[in-house]
């Protein structure tokens, strides 16, 4: 069984906030007609961007690697069955 330890999961919740809430809220603030300097409101959307880049590859990268590492296990396991069952067949 794959293991997802506290600080892995911890991680992937912060990334997916930032992904959620926290680029999405940088890129509006930004965005909105304010009296911020246009060099301010572009660093808000443009941060905001590349927040969600980021994070949203790494986010799908270790999803990608969780998946992986279950489908594995999950092969290695079969195998591991497969074998237990010839041994016994074999004299």
């Amino acid at each position: 069984m794959i293991k997802i330890d506290q600080y892995d999961a911890k991680t992937q919740m912060i990334r997916t906030f930032d992904v959620a809430v926290l680029g999405p809220g940088m890129i509006y603030a930004g965005a909105i007609p304010s009296n911020l300097p246009p060099f301010l409101r572009f660093f808000l959307v443009a941060g905001g961007i590349a927040t969600v880049a980021y994070n949203a590859a790494i986010l799908v990268e270790v999803e990608k690697m969780i998946a992986g590492a279950k489908e594995t296990e999950q092969n290695n396991t079969h195998l591991d069955e497969d074998s237990s069952i010839n041994n016994q067949q074999t004299y």
